[in-house]
């Protein structure tokens, strides 16, 4: 099963993946991964990071980090996977170097289809950017990588799950 959960920034999306991926883990003993993609930068990278390890404490998951080849991730046949999220993913894969990688979007997306071959539920959080307009140079390629990625992942995802304030609603 692939379910894709997108919506604003703060707007619950994580913590309805984090319950969805709870609740799809069915076998005892299959593993519940939580796939983190979001590069430890800086002091406050750093303080993110660790606030995010305390919010998932003791609900059952193993933190995986896995910040570019998403499709290399070390997942098994029977893992329930959420994916932790897709626009860092992008930027990770866009800007390693001094310019823009022209094949991220395919990189990316081609690696959690490969991704969601190896595993058994993937559950995969992403964000909602670029609704207020357009952007200029490799921001505005950014959004629109992210834009495209989206929507190419809501084609190939079983459901998809919008949330706004909390509130997941079901769009697919």
């Amino acid at each position: 099963m692939v379910i894709l959960v997108t919506g604003g920034a703060s707007s619950g999306k994580s913590a309805f993946g984090e319950d969805l991926a709870r609740s799809l883990k069915t076998e005892e003993k299959t593993r519940l991964i939580y796939l983190a993609t979001m590069e430890p930068f800086g002091e406050e990278g750093r303080r993110r990071i660790q606030r995010h390890l305390r919010q998932r404490s003791g609900k059952g998951f193993t933190t995986l980090e896995q910040y570019r080849n998403i499709g290399e991730a070390k997942v098994l046949p029977g893992d329930t996977v959420l994916l932790e999220d897709v626009g860092n993913l992008l930027a990770n894969e866009m800007f390693l170097e001094e310019e823009v990688c022209p094949d991220a979007l395919h990189k990316v997306y081609s690696g959690i289809k490969e991704l969601a071959l190896r595993c058994k539920n993937l559950v995969i959080i992403t964000g909602e950017v670029g609704a207020g307009g357009d952007y200029p140079d490799q921001s505005g390629e950014y959004v629109r990588n992210l834009g495209t990625v989206n929507c190419r992942l809501g084609t190939f995802s079983q459901q998809v799950y919008l949330v706004q304030a909390g509130i997941p609603e079901r769009v697919k």
